[in-house]
């Protein structure tokens, strides 16, 4: 996404940085910058936000107070970095729009591709358990863990499983599919929340997600659709993209490789947290919830899909309608 050379400017002042320090790195809702100080590698994000919002600013203060909060326990994360002025958010002001701008460290590493990881990576399945185990443990300490709405606990802008739902149900342009997807909020519904299962979790921890280094540290990024959810559904965004772009081995089976993953990222995972045998029993639940989501996404950004796409929605459809589970797995 292109930004605006006055905006860019202007952006890049608030943080005491001339625009010819910047390295655009892309982006596709706002712009990521490269830039070095003191040797370091740092990225400068600015993402524009409609007026009509105005809490939108508070809304990434959140956000990146509970990434520093994992940076601070030992999470490897994308770290934010405050502004000159002392802030997490610095905002650009035009007529339509603000431009929420932030720094955060640069991770190191790259992304890995698990269609190229033939046969799955035993190691980097744990890694990937084992931080999203920490991130739920640390986030069952935070001190904001569910909307509320009855002053007990610390008010958030920060959206919930709910705000997220009822917002995909405004968007899918089916009206088929809708309807699996409110019947599966109505199950969610009847789920017990306790800081024991539900807090804020990361929301969309797939591999392109994540940066490995070549000594298999996982750095996470990218903390955009953060929420207040239950903790399962990072466990079961993981398994629903090691079903859809992992790749057996030659001699395994689809089946003995999602075994394989689970085995080894509950492993991970268990090194950091407990859940309940009662979590993972809804596997097939929150898989559902995330493949009816990506459905709905992906209708309206593959405006004319090529034939693997139009293949996947059509083939997703009709898992939807007809409720057949995304993976099945040996708990």
């Amino acid at each position: 996404m292109k930004i605006d050379p006055q905006i860019l400017s202007q952006a890049a002042l608030l943080f005491n940085l001339h625009v010819s320090d910047l390295r655009p790195l892309g982006g596709m809702e706002g712009m990521a910058l490269e830039f070095n100080r003191h040797g370091l590698p740092f990225v400068l994000k600015i993402t524009p936000k409609s007026k009509d919002n105005p809490t939108e600013a508070k809304r990434l203060e959140e956000k990146l107070k509970f990434i520093d909060f994992l940076a601070e326990n030992s999470v490897c994360v994308s770290r934010p970095i405050l502004s000159p002025n002392g802030n997490w958010v610095e905002t650009v002001e035009t007529d339509q729009t603000t431009y929420l701008v932030n720094i955060l460290t640069k991770a190191e590493g790259k992304h890995l591709d698990l269609y190229q990881l033939r046969g799955g990576d035993p190691t980097f399945f744990q890694g990937w358990g084992q931080v999203i185990g920490q991130m739920h443990r640390l986030a069952k300490s935070y001190k904001s863990w569910q909307k509320d709405s009855t002053g007990r606990l610390p008010s958030s802008l920060i959206d919930d499983w709910r705000t997220e739902h009822q917002f995909f149900a405004n968007w899918c342009q089916y009206d088929d599919v809708r309807a699996k997807w409110i019947q599966l909020g109505r199950q969610i519904e009847t789920l017990p929340i306790n800081r024991a299962s539900f807090g804020l979790i990361h929301n969309d921890l797939h591999p392109w997600n994540m940066l490995v280094t070549p000594q298999g540290e996982i750095t996470v990024i990218d903390f955009d659709v953060c929420a207040y959810h239950f903790f399962i559904k990072d466990i079961a965004i993981a398994m629903f993209f090691a079903n859809w772009n992992g790749r057996p081995a030659r001699n395994q089976s689809k089946d003995q490789y999602l075994n394989l993953f689970f085995q080894n990222f509950m492993t991970g995972y268990s090194q950091e947290n407990t859940i309940d045998e009662f979590w993972l029993k809804q596997l097939p639940i929150f898989t559902k919830h995330h493949q009816i989501l990506l459905f709905t996404v992906f209708t309206d950004e593959w405006k004319t899909p090529n034939k693997w796409q139009s293949d996947t929605l059509e083939n997703w459809r009709r898992q939807i309608l007809d409720e057949i589970p995304v993976v099945r797995i040996q708990i």
